[in-house]
């Protein structure tokens, strides 16, 4: 499997720093390719507030400031600390971005730490993006704030082939002493004609002989075209004997169709040298073909016959988007539901928890539950977290986030985060941001310019794009963003032509980008109504 680390908050930076202006007036325009925007609205700067219990009211705490080049990409992102005692500001930490030439994308980031000792800021964390926008080294340093100075820290490296696959990754620590970074572990990946893994192999650093030492291996199997996979082979290495020994086996059972029916693991019996069943998953399918449940058993080595462990039921709306997703344990008799994945019909989540179930006993021992309200623009307007009460079996209030925004943009303008007081039965406040943002004027957008899309803004289910000047026969990404950067719709595009946008979202402002190869060619912010 390929192990690639990407950061959260670059799709938001990217995205945001790319709006384009809102179109206002219904009817057919050119919105994703306008040379330049006429408004664009970013976050300028974040106050944060603790409450302070003893004057019942919110204390300056930090604040966020964001640093913006002539284009509106955000160039530095800083935190600094108010002292109450001094009314004055001191420097926390900050990230610092820099752009491919002439590209609105990311090149670095670099994080660092304000050293109150020397009056200096300290990098503590750094990634830098190759031309294909794939990370190819990031680390993080842990800081310790009693002795000024760095304690640990890892450090990951990345090699890709010509179509951006990870052939090689590395993994290294920082030495506490000498703070040179020292080899950990290595995974190198092979792949087939399709750019389906074929093998990975993992290694280990040993520091006596300062050579790679093997420790795992991963060998994948493929039908006759070398495209559906049908099952893998782990090996782990005999330091001894030095060669690769049996471990696991997974095999996979496809219909005709090449949908994955069932899943079969088996372990290596070193002394008989045969393969035992562990664990089967049983797979079926809707009526349209969306997964359906997956039944997983364990296998009774003493009977010889397989036994109910876990149940995973998926369900969907009419439209096919996915509902819900629950997971049960098998209690002899019946299944015990202890998780559930919840979504509204538009893709938000709505519920996520998780209960700890002891199959001993036929009890649950503890668990944590997530749950989300929005607004009808599809913004999210209160975060609960509870955790479950084995003496009462229900759950119990822990945490919220109750969240405000603008009128007019509906951006977020306030986040109030507070905590449930068992002994008041009521919410206390905890922290608070304020988000302020500014009005960017003539933001140009990436060149390039030669690619458009023609659509209608507001943009309504069904509603058709039309794209006659794409390059014909290339391939491209049509995506929708909600105003915090997350994908909430896509459609490949393969050269010119038209389609339906289906994207079955909320009433709001989005952000509709194409983009070629993961380059984002252009953006735009439309509005999507019924």
């Amino acid at each position: 499997m390929k192990k690639v680390k990407i950061l959260a908050c670059f799709s938001l930076i990217l995205f945001t720093a790319t709006l384009s202006a809102q179109n206002d007036t219904p009817g057919l325009t050119s919105g994703i390719l306008t040379p330049y925007s006429t408004e664009v609205r970013l976050m300028d700067s974040a106050y944060n507030f603790k409450w302070d219990t003893t004057s019942v009211a919110w204390s300056l705490y930090q604040k966020d400031y964001k640093n913006k080049n002539t284009s509106g990409l955000l160039t530095e992102d800083l935190y600094r600390i108010f002292l109450s005692s001094t009314n004055d500001w001191i420097n926390k930490n900050r990230l610092l971005y820099t752009y491919f030439p002439g590209r609105v994308a990311v090149q670095e980031i670099s994080g660092q730490l304000w050293n109150t000792s020397t009056s200096e800021w300290v990098d503590y964390l750094y990634t830098h993006y190759a031309d294909s926008l794939r990370i190819d080294t990031t680390y993080t340093k842990t800081w310790d704030q009693v002795q000024h100075k760095f304690i640990s820290g890892t450090r990951d490296c990345y090699l890709y082939d010509s179509l951006n696959s990870v052939i090689l990754y590395t993994q290294q620590s920082m030495d506490p002493v000498s703070k040179a970074w020292v080899n950990s572990q290595m995974i190198s990946d092979t792949f087939n004609f399709y750019e389906n893994v074929l093998e990975e192999i993992t290694k280990i650093w040993n520091i006596n002989t300062e050579s790679w030492v093997n420790n795992y291996r991963k060998v994948y199997q493929y039908d006759t075209t070398g495209y559906k996979l049908m099952g893998f082979t782990e090996y782990s290495w005999n330091k001894d004997s030095l060669y690769w020994e049996n471990a696991y086996r997974t095999t996979y059972t496809l219909t005709m169709a090449g949908k994955r029916i069932q899943s079969l693991l088996e372990i290596w019996d070193p002394i008989m040298k045969i393969w035992v069943n562990s664990l089967k998953d049983q797979i079926i399918y809707t009526p349209d073909g969306y997964l359906g449940t997956d039944v997983q058993q364990v296998f009774d080595v003493s009977n010889q016959v397989w036994k109910n462990y876990y149940l995973t039921i998926h369900t969907y709306f009419t439209t096919g988007n996915p509902q819900a997703i629950s997971g049960s344990f098998w209690n002899n008799t019946t299944w015990i539901q202890n998780s559930n994945h919840a979504l509204d019909s538009v893709g938000h989540l709505i519920e996520d928890y998780s209960l700890t179930y002891n199959p001993e006993t036929f009890d649950f021992t503890g668990g944590s539950r997530y749950s989300h309200n929005y607004d009808s623009y599809g913004n999210d307007t209160l975060y609960l977290v509870q955790t479950w009460n084995v003496n009462t079996s229900s759950w119990l209030n822990n945490k919220r986030n109750l969240y405000s925004y603008d009128p007019d943009y509906h951006l977020l303008k306030t986040d109030i985060a507070q905590n449930w007081k068992t002994n008041l039965s009521d919410w206390q406040n905890d922290t608070r941001w304020d988000y302020y943002y500014s009005d960017y004027f003539g933001v140009p957008e990436k060149q390039n310019l030669q690619h458009s899309c023609l659509y209608s803004n507001p943009l309504t289910y069904g509603s058709t794009i039309r794209c006659p000047m794409l390059d014909d026969g290339s391939v491209y990404d049509l995506a929708l963003y909600s105003m915090t950067g997350s994908k909430l719709w896509n459609k490949t595009l393969n050269g010119n032509g038209s389609f339906a946008f289906d994207a079955n979202v909320t009433p709001g402002i989005y952000i509709l980008s194409i983009s070629q190869k993961g380059n984002i060619i252009s953006s735009d912010k439309v509005i999507v109504i019924r």
